[in-house]
């Protein structure tokens, strides 16, 4: 009777058998059979620990950080409106992000990185340079637009500290710099190859970021400035650099 009992114990236990006499579905069969003889009776089946992608997770808190800075300000929004907004615990916040200071700098240094490293491949490019200058202007404008929340925070962070911390404004100027010099370079390889007349590279590069900087400006303070009439300005602008305009 013990027997019995047992076999049909183990019979319950069983997976139900495949409807199909096929070869895959035997094979299924059989090794779900063997899966379940493998692991005694009373063992806990343990899930696979959940793998985390912590850089993700770093822009998922960027983005919930912007949002709710540019709602209710840099100094209204602390760690744990963050943490709560973001569905963590204020430890696990600390994880990635001491303070909300830090989070400007890894934000200015992720931004800026990504933007600039398609740009050199643009820069990098062979045929007219003018073209190339305006697809790297129109990103730039497009993309504060897009993400016009960290703009409008970040203005507020700068207003907040411009009186004492000069290490944030150097972070901005060593970002920018960057995009200073290829501009530069730039202008200097269209009057190398004929297609800009003479002009003074190191002014135009300037003029050209503030273009942007006048943009940013605005889109910071009234959170509402239509980038396709700036990028227009700025082709216009790109226009009268070139040497055929020069001539007619």
């Amino acid at each position: 009777a013990r027997t019995h009992g047992r076999a049909a114990s183990e019979a319950c236990d069983q997976p139900p058998r495949p409807k199909s006499d096929s070869l895959l579905g035997r094979i299924t069969y059989t090794s779900r059979v063997e899966a379940r003889r493998t692991i005694p009776t009373g063992v806990l089946r343990l899930s696979m620990p959940k793998i985390i992608d912590h850089e993700q997770r770093k822009i998922s808190i960027l983005r919930q950080a912007f949002g709710l800075f540019a709602r209710h300000g840099y100094r209204n929004t602390s760690l744990s409106h963050l943490a709560e907004a973001c569905g963590i615990s204020r430890p696990t916040l600390y994880l990635y992000f001491h303070d909300k200071e830090e989070i400007f700098n890894y934000a200015v240094k992720h931004y800026t990185d990504a933007m600039f490293s398609d740009y050199r491949h643009t820069a990098s490019g062979s045929g007219p340079v003018i073209p190339q200058i305006r697809r790297i202007l129109a990103d730039i404008i497009f993309r504060s637009w897009y993400n016009r929340d960290f703009v409008t925070s970040l203005g507020d962070y700068i207003f907040q500290k411009r009186r004492g911390d000069r290490a944030f404004t150097e972070i901005i100027r060593r970002r920018t710099v960057k995009l200073d010099h290829l501009l530069r370079r730039m202008l200097r390889l269209g009057m190398k190859s004929g297609e800009l007349r003479p002009l003074p590279a190191e002014a135009t590069a300037v003029q050209l970021l503030d273009f942007i900087q006048a943009y940013l400006f605005k889109l910071a303070i009234i959170n509402d400035a239509d980038p396709a009439a700036t990028v227009t300005v700025i082709e216009v602008f790109l226009r009268g650099l070139s040497l055929t305009s020069a001539e007619t």
